[in-house]
């Protein structure tokens, strides 16, 4: 809701999972009141709160489901109506790119496709086009340098040809310029990004060579992310168990605190959403699960973690209060 965000972007105390409490935690600057030896951390080292389908606020109910869409989909609900029952399940966010930013966000996970040559983020819906999310991401990196930003492109649509790849990654250089962050032999910290002015960090998932798309960080070799892929609360807490004993030294690595609805889940639940029967309970089991034990930080405890409806549950303070213990 407006008042929860209105909140969030204020500074707050936030509870560590271990109970203790950040005093004036800031969710927009967050990593500028981060103690210099975890600055000094790689990044793949800090706990990072993220958001699944960061762009799945706000869809175009008036353009034809995208070519992420099963065929059943498409051939039985791609029309208005039809895609406002998708909207139940597809709507993954409140909050925009940029107030997802600005409250404490600094991982987005993005998916694209080319469609009548313009690039769009989609899910099953189309969402914002691509340059209007880089223009919020490059709104909020100007008004907060020290933070720095994963934005990873994790599937691609009606992207076939390298030409395409190669005029999505121009475009990522002509919005964010000079604060990109190339790939290197090893992950930045916060204090080698802020010492070069760079705050993010893009991440591609294409089928071509790294070699030829020199801007954009490798997805599959940098960014692992393992999907439950269940409805079950059991099943997920199992799936983040096995995710957060994988050793990541020199990777990042993604918890997904995410749950998922098949196509025999949505018609069992037809006047529900994904938010209603599935995301709060499972947020509110994900942070129960952060919580419980002591969770760590470095190359064997908490990295990237990343759930629907951000605000909800105090993810992002339980998942960013990590780093401050």
């Amino acid at each position: 809701s407006s008042s929860r965000a209105s909140e969030a972007a204020g500074a707050t105390a936030a509870a560590a999972p271990d109970g203790a409490v950040v005093p004036n935690f800031d969710p927009a600057n967050w990593m500028s009141q981060l103690p210099p030896a975890v600055a000094a951390m790689p990044l793949c080292q800090l706990a990072l709160p993220g958001s699944h389908d960061s762009f799945a606020s706000s869809f175009d109910l008036n353009r034809s489901l995208g070519p992420d869409s099963p065929e059943l989909l498409l051939a039985l609900l791609n029309n208005r109506l039809g895609r406002r029952l998708v909207l139940r399940w597809s709507k993954t966010q409140s909050l925009s790119l940029l107030r997802q930013l600005e409250s404490g966000i600094r991982y987005l996970d993005l998916r694209v496709a080319l469609i009548k040559g313009q690039f769009y983020l989609l899910h099953s819906l189309v969402a914002i086009s691509v340059p209007d999310a880089l223009d919020e991401v490059a709104t909020f990196v100007a008004a907060h340098p020290a933070e720095a930003v994963l934005l990873d492109f994790n599937h691609f649509y009606s992207m076939d040809s390298l030409s395409d790849m190669r005029a999505f990654q121009q475009l990522l250089i002509s919005k964010l310029g000079r604060r990109l962050s190339p790939p290197a032999s090893e992950v930045p910290s916060l204090a080698q990004l802020r010492s070069q002015n760079q705050s993010v960090l893009a991440f591609q998932a294409s089928q071509f060579d790294r070699s030829e798309l020199p801007a954009l960080w490798e997805s599959g070799t940098w960014m692992p992310s393992p999907w439950p892929n269940t409805t079950d609360i059991g099943e997920m807490v199992a799936a983040l168990d096995r995710t957060y004993s994988m050793p990541h030294g020199n990777h990042f690595l993604v918890l997904q605190a995410v749950l998922t609805p098949d196509a025999g889940f949505i018609l069992r639940h037809p006047l529900s959403s994904l938010r209603n029967s599935l995301s709060l309970p499972g947020n509110r089991a994900f942070v129960s699960w952060l919580r419980q034990g002591k969770k760590a930080l470095g190359c064997q405890g908490v990295n990237v973690a990343i759930t629907d409806f951000v605000e909800d549950s105090d993810f992002v303070q339980a998942v960013a209060g990590l780093n401050f213990q």
